[in-house]
């Protein structure tokens, strides 16, 4: 293999993390890529990605099972350590104070925060000089929605934590956060659904993944940026 950087994206298989992978492809990485359910997915974004010239690996694991992260961590071959996480992988789903139990709350938790927290503290006893990883957040963490509340709770942590990690894996580590807003429809809306909602927000327009896609190019290229959250959203989080 060619001495290519390395990125491990995880959720890698669908939606924005789809669009992650094929960017940084293009920008010239190799690319190891996690993936839960999604094995059909994932195998035809490995073939793609192949066939365009990068060298990509798929690897496997349950995020909801604390255990499996740190075997997969210890399942990648020596010769590909990555210098750039992103942590993209979450379940999403609405849960809220009349859910009984701490089920949602736990799940979140485990797949949307601990997952990133772990993944952070490993790639860091590793990391070269000019490390990065990328958090992918939501614009919900500047909000206080009465909707999808475990989730959104899950993602407000990560954020501090994105920012604490920052100050503490300086200057070998950057670590930054983008906080999506209208990018994608949920599963089982169209593309309508996003400009409805668009109408209330400052720009009055959905965006797409090559928003996102851009953001994290700029701050894996920009060396004098750590600890910020970029919002890209349409000024959403003004609301």
């Amino acid at each position: 293999m060619e001495s290519n950087k390395i990125a491990l994206v995880t959720g890698a298989a669908v939606r924005i993390g789809r669009a992650i992978s094929r960017s940084l492809a293009e920008a010239g990485y190799d690319l190891l890529l996690h993936y839960h359910s999604s094995a059909s997915a994932v195998e035809t974004l490995a073939e793609e990605l192949n066939s365009h010239g990068s060298h990509v690996k798929t690897i496997r694991a349950d995020f909801s099972r604390p255990g499996q992260i740190r075997e997969m961590w210890q399942r990648l071959p020596e010769e590909w350590t990555p210098q750039v996480l992103v942590n993209n992988a979450s379940v999403f789903y609405d849960s809220g104070l009349e859910d009984s139990g701490m089920q949602d709350l736990e799940l979140n938790m485990q797949v949307n925060f601990r997952s990133a927290y772990l993944l952070t503290k490993l790639f860091a006893e590793q990391a070269a000089d000019d490390s990065n990883i990328i958090n992918i957040l939501d614009t919900r963490i500047n909000r206080y929605d009465t909707q999808f509340i475990d989730y959104a709770l899950s993602k407000k942590l990560l954020t501090e934590f994105t920012r604490v990690s920052a100050r503490i894996l300086g200057p070998k580590i950057r670590v930054n956060g983008i906080a999506p807003g209208l990018i994608l429809p949920p599963p089982g809306h169209t593309i309508s659904y996003l400009q409805q909602k668009a109408q209330k927000i400052p720009l009055q327009r959905a965006g797409d993944v090559q928003n996102i896609t851009k953001t994290l190019l700029f701050l894996l290229e920009n060396n004098f940026i750590t600890g910020q959250i970029i919002f890209v959203d349409g000024g959403e989080h003004l609301l």
